[in-house]
């Protein structure tokens, strides 16, 4: 009794493991549903842009050390072998050996010479090296905010791409609910013709109604997995993943119409990362001024050398017999730039029209900034006004709709009045819900253009 107990616990969990082996592929295959916030935080971690924009920040860091690598210490060993197959031959006077009016030619050194030593030199004073550190860091300072703007860029673009993937799915429920409305109209005008109150040709224009409509479903079907894919690859999602959109609670768009006072004198120029960029440019362009200038100081440095010399007829540098003569020396070197041919000159010019050219690019973007924004601001208000226009015209298209349906099923309106009733309420409704959008498109420029758009993230947590 006891032994068959455990024979049927152990089939149990035989059982179990078999079930759990056929349910991995199912779950590992499992839909993954992303909604707009997981959308961005996967582009902000994964994007192929925010990638490159981290390397080109982590790059201009190591610009940075080796900038400071041009004030510090250099030290150098070097290790010299010689192997004179002839000696090099001199010519000596005579007097040297006892042969006064004689040139004796003469062989100097050995065969084999070893020379070994150490080097350092270091910069004591030199302006140009310590203002080439300041624009190293400057510039560094610029891909951090280059990394900044990417991440806008991103963001902007996520919206933008889900915003477009909504009006499909939009496109594709308004279709999908015309489709079930064409055919009820198609299943009661049957009947109409069966019992002669309505004609053939009213039924077969309804089946080439349909037809279109079903052509238009498989068309924003095959748009919605292209649009899938595009964005898919533009947020970092790997091809593998089987992943779509999650639409919950973006019904919202469609039905909560307030409207924002966004005020044209919030704008703080401060704020919008191009400015940003540009004032740290013109930071740049004040150091590389001043490291042109730099060029007519004199450069202090010094040096030392320690050097370890050995000669023999023979390859014995290894060995305990060799003899090594040691030489060093050290010292301090002062360079001062004399004539450079105009070269400094025509440096220190380009930087001083450096600087003019960015502080003309920032009064350019300051009123850009402002011409964008006001125009974003009237283009929202625009389309809100055009969203409420377009929800009643709407909700009139589904009464009209109604009332003309019903008189049809009475015989006191013609198949032509319902269609056109039911392609009203088609237009109306695909029409209503690319206003939405566009209103949402508007209110994301007004971010961007004001440099607000991280507050998206911000609402996301």
């Amino acid at each position: 009794m006891f032994a068959s107990n455990l024979n049927t616990q152990e089939m149990s969990r035989t059982k179990i493991r078999i079930l759990i082996m056929l349910l991995l592929p199912l779950l590992s295959n499992a839909q993954q549903q992303m909604d707009i916030n997981d959308l961005v935080e996967n582009a902000l971690g994964n994007s192929y842009n925010i990638i490159e924009a981290r390397y080109q920040s982590e790059i201009s860091k190591q610009n940075t050390n080796e900038a400071w690598s041009t004030i510090l210490p250099q030290a150098s060993a070097k290790v010299d072998y010689k192997n004179n197959f002839e000696l090099p031959v001199m010519i000596v006077p005579g007097e040297m050996f006892g042969a006064p009016g004689e040139e004796i030619e003469a062989q100097f050194g050995k065969a084999q010479s070893l020379d070994a030593g150490i080097s350092i030199n270091t910069q004591l004073f030199n302006l140009y090296s310590i203002y080439n550190i300041s624009v190293s860091k400057k510039a560094e300072d610029l891909y951090k905010l280059s990394e900044i703007k990417t991440e806008e860029d991103i963001i902007y673009n996520t919206y933008s791409l889900y915003y477009n993937l909504l009006l499909l799915y939009k496109s594709q429920y308004v279709i999908n609910n015309n489709l079930e409305s064409i055919t009820e109209l198609y299943n009661s005008t049957s009947g109409l013709v069966e019992s002669g109150m309505a004609l053939q040709t009213d039924l077969d224009r309804i089946y080439l109604i349909l037809s279109d409509l079903d052509i238009n479903k498989s068309s924003i079907k095959n748009n919605i997995e292209i649009q899938k894919r595009y964005l898919g690859f533009y947020t970092g999602i790997e091809s593998s993943t089987n992943w779509d959109i999650d639409t919950t609670g973006s019904n919202r768009i469609f039905t909560d119409l307030s409207l924002t006072d966004w005020g044209v004198n919030n704008l703080s120029y401060n704020s919008v990362v191009d400015y940003q960029l540009l004032n740290k440019q013109l930071e740049i362009n004040d150091f590389q001024l001043k490291s042109q200038k730099s060029k007519y100081l004199p450069t202090l440095s010094a040096f030392y050398t320690n050097n370890y010399q050995a000669q023999s007829d023979e390859f014995n540098f290894l060995s305990n017999d060799a003899r090594y003569n040691n030489y060093s020396l050290g010292g301090i070197q002062l360079s001062i730039p004399l004539f450079t041919g105009g070269r400094t000159n025509a440096n220190i010019q380009k930087a001083k029209i450096n600087t003019k050219s960015t502080i003309n690019k920032i009064n350019q973007v300051e009123e850009s900034i402002q011409i964008e924004y006001t125009k974003a601001i009237q283009n929202y208000e625009t389309n809100y006004n055009q969203c409420h226009s377009q929800r009643k015209n709407k909700s009139l298209a589904h009464d009209i709709f109604k009332q003309t349906d019903l008189k049809y099923r009475e015989g006191l309106a013609s198949l032509t009045d319902v269609l056109l009733a039911e392609n009203d309420v088609r237009e109306s409704e695909l029409e209503y819900a690319k206003y939405c959008l566009q209103l949402k498109a508007c209110e994301l420029e007004i971010l961007k253009v004001s440099g607000e758009l991280k507050t998206l993230i911000n609402k996301t947590k």
